[in-house]
């Protein structure tokens, strides 16, 4: 009679192992840039560049993981330059127009530059998990995409 119930047991156990290691807790001391590598690189992503604070992930267009000092967060982000003939005033229009309709980022207009930044905050202090980080790269994405898409006048280059 245990036979019967230790095979369904171990084939359910077989078959959830990997899944278990997706959702496994990573400490955000852990994050650094070989960590962020690593994790992009598996996901299928590729990474241009990586240095001690900071990677570069390639997917259309170039995105920023900053990792915080005390390793609480990593910052994604882009630096979009934008047309010079459009003045201060209409940026700022923009950006009261994302900053109203795509409320999952945060957007600076960056003046010495004629340039829009867009930032995302993704907390790592007290664990998180890969699929989460994932997860967060991807709506991070689609929320820059949108705010593209939402510059009817084309001031984002």
């Amino acid at each position: 009679m245990k036979q019967n119930f230790l095979l369904p047991f171990l084939m359910l156990l077989f078959i959830a192992a990997p899944t278990a290691k997706a959702q496994e807790i990573i400490p955000g001391t852990s994050v650094s840039a070989p960590f962020l590598k690593s994790l992009f690189e598996n996901a299928y992503y590729s990474v241009e560049e990586v240095q001690d604070t900071y990677i570069i992930v390639r997917d259309g267009y170039k995105f920023y993981f900053d990792i915080d000092s005390k390793q609480r967060y990593v910052t994604i982000s882009n630096v979009f330059n934008l047309d010079k003939k459009f003045s201060k005033q209409e940026v700022y229009e923009l950006i009261n127009t994302l900053s109203k309709e795509v409320a999952l980022i945060k957007c600076y207009y960056l003046e010495q530059t004629h340039s829009i930044a867009f930032y995302y905050y993704y907390w790592t202090e007290g664990g998180f998990t890969a699929k989460s980080l994932i997860s967060a790269f991807k709506l991070y994405k689609e929320a820059v995409l949108l705010s593209v898409d939402k510059d009817t006048k084309h001031i984002i280059l």
